[in-house]
């Protein structure tokens, strides 16, 4: 009876030990498996956060043309404001010029 028990043990000790050994190779298992998810997710994060990168400088380039564009408009209108200038002194001289003459003339 004795070598018997000691059998038993014996087989029960191997049974804890392969479950064990599977256990191990389970977890190992589990851990290569939440790895490559975790790699899986971090490369999908990345992969996002460079389109909205991307998207956000593309924006930001939008804007800033659109910024550069109405500045070059607001330019000319003052151009054009400044270059009425001129021709309304031009005006003002040859007026103040006729007027002398004919002041000039008259006397």
């Amino acid at each position: 009876m004795t070598l018997e028990v000691l059998r038993e043990i014996r087989e029960t000790e191997e049974k804890a030990e392969n479950i064990i050994e599977r256990a191990r190779i389970e977890a190992q298992g589990i851990i290569r498996d939440a790895r490559q998810e975790a790699d899986r997710l971090f490369q999908k994060e990345q992969d996002e956060a460079q389109k909205s990168g991307e998207k956000k400088k593309k924006r930001i380039i939008e804007d800033a043309k659109k910024e550069a564009e109405d500045i070059r408009k607001e330019a000319e209108r003052q151009i054009q404001e400044i270059a009425t200038i001129p021709e309304k002194k031009v005006d003002e001289a040859v007026t103040e010029i006729v007027n002398r003459v004919r002041k000039d003339a008259s006397t």
